[in-house]
């Protein structure tokens, strides 16, 4: 046998080889989003993910769609991914936002798969329990703080503020979680009502009745489940839209994707990103051998300034002198 050959012969098997070794050990994570994948925030999340974990392991994207789908649907999204699993047998599954971690980390942890979950406003172990094969990421917004900036924004202006929610999950929680369960509070002295809506017949009400009701501004929460006369979904973009163009009073936001021309003036927001950016560090963690139940969760971050130019000038509102220098991040946007 020529020794050219012989050569040839022993490099294709080590090749061969090699790579049979690197797809076995290629690791496989499976992300189960609450919501669907045109959500701005489930998109940057994702994104974030896919740029930390490239070249690590294998990811997988499932929507439960559960912002625009009937719960008794989304809930049947969950259980054909449930039932997948054995076939599919990731080495870790993430669960993104309340409702995939409340419907699905209990069974998962069951099969004996790790969970890192995200952007979870209310408390994990009401969902799971003792966490044995789970942490993850929490995500907390700064009603409270936004608030208190909203204030020192429009100084003698701002007396009583609205916020504004869809009723589902997400909305709920946070509710409970930041609010307490009520619904009219006093923060930094100013007189807060929240009203969650199923309909955008009942939200666009709320907004063309504020100036008329006392309220000096609107505070959008979240949008994205609410329903026309007919029962279909609206569309975020259309809501927020709708929002700005009608609203009597000035409209702030507590999340980046409220924020825009045409949308909410600006605020100091939570984003998607950061909450991909975490969790993909637990995930390389718990892929290096270490326990999850030894990986303490994390909040992703303290929130930054966003603003629109035009939603400012629209207004007239000057930003105070420290907005010039603040002590979070700033960012204008047109």
């Amino acid at each position: 046998m020529p020794a050219r050959f012989v050569c040839y012969s022993t490099t294709l098997i080590l090749t061969l080889f090699l790579v049979s070794a690197a797809t076995a050990q290629e690791k496989t994570i499976m992300v189960v989003n609450s919501y669907h994948a045109e959500y701005p925030w489930v998109k940057a999340h994702n994104d974030a993910l896919k740029n930390k974990l490239a070249g690590k392991a294998t990811i997988s994207f499932h929507y439960l769609d559960a912002k625009r789908q009937p719960l008794k649907e989304a809930r049947k999204n969950a259980d054909t991914i449930i039932a997948s699993l054995n076939e599919k047998q990731p080495d870790i599954v993430v669960l993104a936002d309340d409702f995939a971690l409340k419907e699905m980390g209990i069974p998962i942890m069951q099969r004996g798969i790790p969970v890192v979950f995200m952007g979870i406003n209310g408390n994990p172990r009401h969902y799971l329990g003792p966490m044995t094969l789970a942490t993850g990421v929490l995500e907390r917004p700064l009603l409270k703080r936004s608030i208190a900036y909203i204030k020192d924004i429009l100084r003698e202006k701002l007396h009583k503020c609205l916020i504004l929610f869809d009723n589902k999950t997400t909305a709920k929680v946070i509710v409970e979680t930041v609010f307490l369960n009520r619904y009219s509070s006093t923060f930094s002295t100013i007189d807060t009502d929240i009203k969650l809506h199923s309909t955008f017949a009942q939200w666009k009400k709320s907004v063309m009745n504020a100036k008329e009701n006392g309220y000096d501004v609107i505070i959008l929460g979240l949008y994205h489940t609410l329903k026309d006369d007919e029962g279909n979904h609206v569309p975020d973009e259309e809501v927020a839209n709708w929002t700005s163009a009608h609203s009597p009073v000035p409209v702030f936001g507590f999340w980046d994707f409220s924020i825009g021309k045409n949308k909410a003036i600006g605020g100091l927001v939570l984003s998607g990103a950061p909450q991909g950016v975490e969790a993909a560090n637990i995930i390389n963690k718990i892929l290096s051998g270490q326990n999850p139940q030894m990986i303490q969760p994390v909040t992703a971050e303290h929130g930054r300034f966003v603003f629109s130019k035009s939603g400012l000038r629209s207004w007239a509102i000057i930003l105070p002198e420290y907005f010039r220098d603040p002590k979070e991040p700033i960012e204008f946007i047109e």
